[in-house]
């Protein structure tokens, strides 16, 4: 009786029954949700991707009601996959919303994924002039990403230590960081290391170095040179090549391109690198190329028949001794009566021997060949020899009481000598005898050679060319028993 009301008024006399006086129906949630997954923030909070969820239990007269501001949450804040998702709170709303009270017992759940939180840590960089102390740094800072609100950095090895000139890495590492309540969470994040750079210059430059400090090159050949400077302490400041002014010692000759030396002289030279008041120096042994001509010691007026020495040199192009040249060279002269016509072996470029020459000739030279190679000795006198001469009369006067007038006139004939005229055209000269006017006896046999120049070619003897072994060839013989004008024609090839 004590929840019925029996007042008229408000029934109009029946009973009435207030709900207030009842009991609220118990909700629960049914349905399914799914959850998004999130990147480490320091709380456990989740949000919806999906929601399914609806109530279970409502009563049909009594439907106006519905669930509102779910929340949820993961099972904790931490990284992990496959977390749960609990429904945390909801509110049932609507105008029946109090006839029901709601229980979250056996509420749906869900699962999602906790990521690492990305981070970037950088160590610090410096730098400063060598002092021969070591340089380091132990400084930090986040370059990239933040702190989950509430975590703090505590900690970051850094490992780098630079003492000589140059660069070194300055490594972070074992970073360590904490949350509001000091629990370390560094779990939580993916950390990126970034290494600092730690640098040691080198002072101003106090000495310089140039290479190669020795080497060896053949004349002709180009040697290059580099300088680096250094410091007080020897540490290197910097290639200075293209500031470096190089020289070599007086008597190499050669020539400079900036820090290139092209030889010309053999020996072994002093070459100096200076920059900005700073000098080096280095060794270079120039040696002699291949033999490129034949020198000839000057020679003096000579008796014909007597032996005299001469010197022969092998020299490369730039004038050098050829020291390697140790062959032998064939040799003539302007009378085509020199002996021997070889030479012995050369030793150390140089050969020394006996030659004897019977002929006689104002301007004698002696022509040294080896292959393409043909060089002359300067023009020197070949005299009669005076007892050569007596004899000869006596042989004369012997004669004329033999076989009378006309066998001496055929012997006066024999010994007169014979004047033999030498030319070239343009492309070429006649290296043996030489050009000019040589006098010969009458019947000697000498030697001709024609050296054609670059570009030009040998064609042909043209004069007096009766007594001409073979006129088209470059190298023959002239028979003196006249007195004969002859030219050398060269003409340029043809391309």
């Amino acid at each position: 009786d004590d929840i019925w009301d029996i007042d008229p008024a408000k029934n109009y006399g029946y009973p009435y029954l207030s709900w207030e006086d009842f009991e609220p129906i118990e909700l629960t949630i049914t349905g399914d949700f799914t959850a998004q997954n999130k990147v480490y923030d320091g709380n456990n909070e989740a949000q919806f991707d999906t929601d399914n969820l609806s109530l279970d239990g409502v009563d049909s007269e009594f439907d106006n009601v519905s669930l509102t501001d779910v929340e949820i949450v993961f099972e904790d804040e931490n990284v992990g996959t496959d977390k749960t998702v609990y429904i945390t709170s909801a509110v049932l709303s609507g105008d029946d919303a109090g006839k029901y009270t709601l229980s979250l017992v056996d509420a749906p759940t869900a699962e999602a994924d906790i990521t690492q939180r990305p981070l970037e840590i950088t160590a610090e960089s410096d730098s400063k002039v060598y002092d021969g102390s070591p340089l380091t740094n132990t400084g930090f800072s986040i370059t990239d990403g933040t702190l989950a609100s509430g975590d703090s950095l505590d900690a970051v090895t850094v490992t780098g230590s630079r003492t000589d000139a140059g660069t070194s890495d300055n490594v972070p590492s074992n970073a360590v960081i904490t949350d509001g309540d000091g629990i370390d969470v560094t779990a939580n994040y993916s950390i990126t290391y970034v290494d600092g750079t730690l640098t040691v210059n080198a002072g101003a430059a106090d000495s310089i170095a140039i290479s190669p400090q020795t080497s060896t090159i053949t004349a002709g050949d180009t040697q290059a040179y580099t300088a680096q400077a250094y410091d007080a302490y020897g540490n290197p400041t910097g290639d200075v090549t293209g500031d470096t002014v190089f020289s070599i010692e007086g008597g190499a000759e050669g020539s400079w391109d900036d820090n290139e030396y092209t030889s010309e002289k053999a020996g072994t030279w002093t070459v100096t690198g200076t920059y900005n008041g700073l000098t080096d120096t280095a060794e270079l042994t120039v040696e002699a190329g291949a033999a490129y001509a034949f020198e000839v010691e000057t020679i003096g007026a000579q008796t014909a028949g007597e032996a005299f020495e001469i010197t022969i040199t092998a020299v490369d192009e730039y004038g050098n001794t050829a020291t390697d040249f140790e062959g032998t060279a064939d040799l003539s002269d302007s009378t085509g009566t020199i002996d021997p016509e070889i030479t012995g072996n050369f030793t150390d470029g140089v050969w020394t021997g006996n030659v004897t020459i019977t002929g006689d000739a104002e301007n004698n030279i002696i022509t040294v060949t080896d292959g393409l190679i043909a060089s002359s000795s300067q023009e020197f006198q070949v005299e009669d020899d005076a007892t050569n001469v007596v004899g000869v009369i006596a042989s004369i006067l012997a004669s004329i009481g033999a076989i009378g007038g006309a066998a001496w006139l055929f012997i006066l004939g024999q010994q007169r000598k014979r004047s033999i005229k030498i030319f070239s055209s343009t492309g070429g000269y006649v290296a043996s005898p030489g050009e000019g006017a040589y006098k010969y006896k009458h019947g000697t046999v000498v030697d001709l050679i024609a050296m054609a120049d670059t570009g030009y070619q040998f064609v042909e003897w043209t004069g007096d060319i009766g007594e001409i072994d073979d006129i088209n060839s470059a190298t023959t013989k002239i028979t003196v028993n006249g007195n004969y004008s002859i030219k050398a024609i060269f003409a340029e090839l043809v391309k």
